[in-house]
């Protein structure tokens, strides 16, 4: 007090300056734990992975002695990634912090670290790390380069087995010369000879019998995994030995220089995104496209909606973290316009839902007894039931997010997870919210503006900041459902609101952000690239279903023109609801029929939703091979077993997706790579594999979903986001979503044909090679928003009305149209 430093504005100032570097730093951290995650995928062992398989896992009781140029800049570089903030690709433990990896230690400060510089820094290395062993009194591990390693032979002298000794485990990069110099501008001005006679300097050598010389134990890993078990047996025997790592001089120039530039984009998009929520106005509404006063009425479980808005709460923001004010759970009740195509014949005819679950239930009237269909019901007499979060920060910005599990498709029951969307609210909001949990905190949780980066951010904030211990065992649509409240006030906090044209049941004018929750996605996906491709990412083209209801081809061709007349381009079938090969042959009757009504210009798929044997699936794939299909959905019931059979024989492309809800949903994927490698066996080339279909909440919201395209896209394969039958709130987040991920394909498309087209042009002599540049995958969006209308004016009458996705871009000429817009 009385004018001190504490509470001045400078000290304010330094605060925040202080949240925001440790932000860059999380996100910093993430972004190069994917990077390596992803060359590690594409190319195998890297030299920065070498030093980073090192420091995560060096035992505590030993030391580190590092070698100079590239060894010593790389553990510097790398060393406590994963402890913070790129722990998305390594497990929480039980206390919700992120396992921490300093220098072997798993947390403090770490294993005694040493260099030597020396005259050269190539001189005596192997030596000091020996003498340093002796001196320590404990094992000892030395990274080394190869010329250091070269110039330093005589040093293995020293590396016998001697009685007291402390072992010296010796990992050697060979990298064909000092890779240090291919960063320097000489490496561009003089030739490749002159440069490897006077700077690399490539010892001829062969390092394995140097060692079978000195009677020193020698290893060379070849792949990630090899040499992980490699440094575990090393250091397991106790004794002597030398560890030998090949990569790629100039192409861990070109890794360093794409890790680098992430991490420099992650760091820029931190910044952006915590700049937009800074010292905002307040703001009363939440999107327009998410707004439960649009869609329909709610009944709160706590309290009215109207008097959770009459809170007060400060006018501006202040801080470049804005607190949770309140999180408030309503239940919501909806009349079901078209019977769910995932639940089983016998739920649909009769009684919706397993095992007492409300999600869908048959409509009765008030007192029970006799069932009830009205004509809103459009002779469904079905009622989706669920639960919408709100979550308001300090500043009055406001999100939804929807959980509401379907029978037959989610394993948990709406039940369970109401419960554990209220247990979430009382810890976002510390309790404000009557639920009687959380109690002892008075004020709700900070919300990062750079949550939106995705790529584990979410995670991270669930366990270290929210309190939840392990984020994965979030049920998916509660994950699904915070995600979207969360980051949809987070883009309502970014700017001031713009009248959209409607009113709410109240009669009062419905606001949006200036920025949606597209936009927000799209900086964390792609920073300042994606500016352009945001600002049309309001509107998403859509396509329409064709249930087994059309079960005879001529009301499956009357239902398509009439669904093409009303402006769809893009067609889905469902399919193999009969019975066999007869059911097949129906099948692909009415995929001709349609095909000959709509046209060769209308987008045409299928899903059979793994209802065919092979034979079955064999006998539709050969009737439709010429009309044409983007894909088949699921064809047979044992994928791994027959999709190759099946595409190979028919030449019908595969999209997959109960496939990839069984992957991901197995728990334990640990972040992106742990995504990645999950869907690796799925994009088996000779499956046949275009399209992976993503439903964010059943696989568990933005996070994973966002880390399933970009491993889809890095195999040439599109994704496609679909509802779950939500109501508007779920099916707005679907659909920011896929117009972000839409975004952020082209985004890379664009980087892909300029890295490709810059390879040519280098690589051409005398124009006897010509290069076509083919666009990356684009993803394919799917969600339920009817034709005509855009992402803010998506009504919850549409519900169960119409599936949509985008239309395809594969390796054809590319459409001047843009699908998003």
């Amino acid at each position: 007090g009385g004018g001190g430093y504490v509470g001045s504005a400078g000290h304010a100032a330094c605060g925040e300056f202080r949240a925001t570097l440790q932000a860059c730093n999380s996100a910093a951290a993430r972004e190069a734990a994917a990077a390596l995650a992803d060359i590690e995928a594409a190319e195998g062992i890297s030299e920065m992975a070498v030093a980073l398989a090192i420091t995560e896992s060096l035992p505590a009781a030993s030391g580190l002695f590092i070698g100079n140029s590239m060894p010593i800049r790389d553990i510097d570089m790398l060393s406590g990634i994963y402890s913070n903030g790129g722990g998305g690709s390594r497990s929480w433990n039980t206390s919700g912090v992120g396992v921490g990896y300093g220098l072997g230690s798993g947390s403090g400060p770490g294993v005694p670290v040493t260099a030597n510089r020396g005259a050269s820094g190539i001189d005596g290395v192997v030596s000091a790390a020996a003498g340093y062993a002796a001196g320590l009194g404990r094992p000892v591990t030395l990274l080394i380069g190869d010329v250091s390693f070269q110039h330093d032979a005589n040093g293995l002298l020293l590396l016998r087995e001697r009685p007291g000794q402390p072992p010296v485990t010796v990992v050697v990069v060979n990298n064909g010369g000092g890779g240090i110099f291919s960063f320097l501008p000489v490496a561009d001005q003089i030739d490749p000879g002159s440069f490897n006679k006077l700077f690399a300097t490539p010892p001829d050598v062969s390092r394995r019998k140097l060692c079978e010389a000195h009677r020193v134990a020698h290893s060379h890993p070849s792949t990630p995994q090899a040499l992980r078990l490699a440094l575990a047996a090393a250091w397991g025997e106790g004794r002597h030995s030398v560890v030998e790592v090949t990569t790629s001089r100039a192409r861990n120039l070109e890794q360093h220089r794409t890790l680098q530039a992430r991490v420099a984009a992650a760091a820029a998009c931190t910044l952006k995104l915590r700049e937009s929520v800074r010292s905002v106005g307040a703001h009363s509404t939440s999107l327009s496209n998410s707004h439960p006063d649009y869609y329909f009425d709610a009944e709160s479980s706590t309290s009215s909606i109207q008097s959770q808005r009459s809170r007060q709460r400060p006018a501006t923001v202040t801080a470049a973290a804005p607190r949770v004010a309140s999180a408030q759970v309503s239940r919501f009740s909806l009349p079901m316009l078209r019977r769910p195509t995932t639940m089983p014949a016998t739920d649909r005819r009769g009684v919706g839902g397993v095992g007492g679950d409300p999600a869908v239930r048959r409509k009765t009237g008030r007192g029970g007894g006799e069932e009830k269909r009205t004509e809103d019901d459009e002779g469904t007499g079905m009622v989706r039931e669920g639960w919408l979060l709100r979550v308001e920060l300090e500043g009055g910005a406001v999100g939804w997010g929807e959980a509401s599990p379907l029978p037959g498709l989610h394993k948990e029951s709406a039940a369970e997870a109401g419960a554990q969307l209220r247990a979430v609210a009382s810890l976002l909001d510390g309790g404000s919210s009557g639920s009687g949990v959380g109690q002892c905190r008075t004020r709700g949780v900070t919300v990062p503006p750079e949550l939106p980066l995705l790529g584990g951010a979410i995670s991270e904030w669930l366990a270290l900041t929210v309190g939840i211990r392990d984020p994965a065992g979030l049920l998916p649509s509660v994950r699904f459902a915070v995600e979207s409240a969360v980051l949809s006030a987070l883009a309502a906090a970014s700017s001031s609101s713009v009248v959209t044209g409607f009113r709410n049941g109240s009669g009062h004018e419905l606001k949006r952000p200036a920025t949606p929750l597209a936009h927000m996605l799209l900086l964390g996906a792609c920073g300042d690239r994606a500016a352009a491709a945001a600002a049309a990412a309001t509107d998403v083209e859509v396509n329409a279903l064709i249930g087994d209801d059309a079960a005879t081809p001529e009301a499956a061709a009357a239902e398509a023109k009439a669904l093409v007349d009303a402006g769809y381009r893009c067609l889905k079938v469902k399919v193999a609801r009969g019975r066999g090969t007869t059911g097949a042959r129906v099948d692909a009757l009415r995929l001709a029929a349609i095909r000959a009504v709509v046209g060769p210009h209308v987008g045409l798929r299928a899903d059979a939703n793994r209802r065919w044997s092979l034979n079955d699936a064999l006998s539709f794939g050969l009737q439709v091979a010429n009309l044409d299909l983007q894909y088949v959905e699921e064809p047979v019931a044992d994928p791994m077993a027959d999709l190759a059979a099946f595409h190979c024989t028919t030449g019908v492309p595969v999209a997959l997706d109960e496939s990839v809800d069984e992957a991901l949903t197995r728990g334990g994927l640990g972040g992106a790579a742990g995504v990645a490698a999950a869907l690796a066996e799925l994009l088996e080339p000779t499956f046949g594999v275009v399209a992976l279909v993503l439903k964010p909440s059943v696989l568990g919201g933005f996070e994973v979903c966002a880390a399933a395209a970009a491993a889809a896209r890095a195999h040439g394969v599109d994704t496609v986001i679909t509802t779950a039958f939500e109501s508007g709130v779920g099916t707005a987040a679907c659909a920011h979503l896929a117009a972000a991920l839409d975004a952020a394909a082209e985004v890379a498309a664009a980087e892909a044909n300029a890295t490709a087209a810059a390879a040519a042009a280098a690589a051409a002599i005398h124009n006897a090679r010509v290069f076509r540049v083919v666009a990356a995958c684009r993803t394919q969006q799917c969600f339920v928003v009817p034709s005509g209308y855009s992402v803010a004016d998506v009504p919850a009458d549409t519900i169960g009305r119409r599936e949509q996705t985008l239309e395809p871009w594969g390796e054809r000429e590319i459409h001047q149209q843009n699908a998003i817009g």
